[in-house]
């Protein structure tokens, strides 16, 4: 085979892979922006007046409760626990989000219109950032995502420069420094109860996290 025909080959196998790894790796943004979509979708449709379990049980498919409890409480308390606790903590974490968080973003994302601006990978997570208009107002917000085999799931959202995440870690970390683990869920589980009657007023405005 001359040497000019070998390059030719050459050049083509490389341009072909090149294009497969450009296509699945949009496959995998498009996924991404598919989860966000959804779960906007999902909460929009939701009456947002009572603990639907339907709902619940399909924004769990979407949000990766454990790792946001991880990475809530930081990798170096979370080693700490044991696998009980580990699963106590993702529970009532979990009910916590349910109770506090469902019904605002009920509410924004009911009355708001969603536009897709951007989607990035950094470190292995993907951030898709989007607009959220209600009447006159625009905020940014930024969806954090976790790739797992291929799954996106939501492990936080950020409004302007205020991150679900980072506020409730912080929280965490105060709890935990000051009483440990068990006071951590005590606290946790106090905060479900005072929240029962609560979730309606704070609702109004994309930034209350």
């Amino acid at each position: 085979m001359r040497t000019g025909n070998f390059n030719r080959i050459i050049r083509t196998t490389l341009v072909a892979a090149f294009c497969c790894q450009m296509s699945a790796g949009a496959a995998q943004i498009e996924k991404g922006k598919d989860t966000v979509e959804h779960l906007v979708s999902l909460f929009s449709a939701w009456s947002g007046k009572e603990a639907d379990q339907h709902v619940y049980a399909e924004a769990a498919q979407n949000i990766d409760y454990e790792l946001m409890a991880h990475r809530a409480l930081g990798a170096t308390e979370w080693e700490k626990l044991s696998p009980v606790q580990r699963k106590e903590f993702t529970k009532t974490f979990k009910s916590l989000v349910e109770q506090r968080y469902y019904p605002r973003w009920h509410k924004i994302f009911y009355k708001g219109r969603l536009a897709f601006i951007s989607e990035t990978s950094a470190n292995g997570d993907t951030f898709v950032k989007t607009n959220l208009t209600l009447g006159k107002k625009t905020d940014l917000l930024v969806w954090h995502l976790a790739n797992k085999s291929g799954d996106h799931k939501v492990i936080s959202l950020a409004v302007a420069d205020k991150d679900l995440l980072t506020l409730i870690g912080s929280r965490l970390k105060k709890k935990m420094d000051k009483s440990g683990f068990d006071g951590v869920m005590a606290w946790m589980k106090d905060k479900l109860e005072d929240d029962e009657d609560a979730n309606s007023s704070t609702a109004d405005s994309t930034s209350s996290l």
